[in-house]
Order: C-alpha cells, then structure tokens, then sequence
C-alpha cells in the first residue's frame, strides 16, 4: 500500500510540473517577483537603447514613408539585432501600424513614428515581416520601405562649409 501511495504522489508531482512548465512558457503563469520585474526592465534598457541607434530618416511622410513603411523598417532593423519584432497593424480610417516586440515575458509596443515603447493596444493584424503582409495581400507600397532609405545628411559643420567660390 505505501508502495502504491508513492507512485501515485510521484505522478502526481510530474503532472503538476507539466502544468506549471506548459503554463509558464505560454505566458499563464508568471514567475514574477523582484527577478522576473529586473529582466523586463532589462530588455526594455536594451531595447531603448537599440531604438536610439537606429537611425529612421527620411522623416515621416504621409502615404510615402509613413507609419506602414516606418515599422516595417524598424522590425527589420530590430529583427537583425536579435528582437522577435512583428510589425501589428490596426484596421480603420484611418489605420495605423507600429511594431510590436515579443519577449518571454511581455509585448513591448514601439511607435516608429517616434521610435518610443508606448503603452499596448489593439491590434487586427500581425505580420512577421513586409513578404508575409505581402502574401496576406498588404499592398507593396504600404511596406516598401527599402525604396525610400536615404542616407542621413551629414551633418553641418560651421568650420567645414564653404559658401560661395573658391578663396
């Protein structure tokens, strides 16, 4: 009898585990705590400071390098630095899109236009990147971001522009 009482804790105990670790990787249950809040601050950190290297120039313009155009940029850029970066699109009129950035505990949602984390919101659509909205019939010019990338300008330097002929 204490022999069958111990299997049975035993599987009992490896069912609960299963629970916990099925619950915990789909984002149910949360480990929490000090820790748990540290790592989120942390990837946020590392997540600010990603955006402020990016560079998203030309400035925003409508219908040609907008919010569409911008964060599929931004999730292509995100996505070479090792995010799990989709770009979310709500539908309306007008809609709007900006990226969404999945970590193992949160969704950080990044304005591109600002290229600021902002508070989540809802959303209709999710795309992994410009070809999969593409294929989901997202019109090209809505994604097309690499037809509009300049280079920054150089900046403007008092001591090394030149105006008018030589001297």
């Amino acid at each position: 009898m204490q022999e069958h009482m111990g299997s049975n804790y035993k599987v009992l105990m490896i069912l609960g585990c299963l629970f916990i670790m099925m619950n915990l990787s789909q984002g149910v249950l949360s480990l929490g705590g000090a820790g748990g809040a540290a790592v989120q601050d942390s990837i946020k950190s590392a997540l600010e400071s990603d955006l402020e290297s990016i560079s998203m120039h030309p400035f925003y313009t409508e219908d040609v390098w907008d919010c569409s155009e911008m964060s599929f940029y931004l999730q292509y850029e995100l996505e070479k630095k090792g995010y799990n970066a989709w770009v979310v699109l709500a539908k309306g009129n007008p809609g709007h899109a900006w990226v969404l950035v999945i970590t193992g505990t949160e969704e950080i949602s990044i304005e591109a236009t600002t290229m600021q984390i902002v508070p989540s919101r809802r959303f209709d659509l999710a795309y992994r990147n410009a070809v999969d909205a593409i294929a989901d019939g997202v019109l090209e010019s809505e994604v097309d971001w690499w037809w509009h990338r300049q280079p920054p300008p150089p900046p403007i330097s008092g001591s090394s522009v030149r105006l008018g002929g030589s001297q």
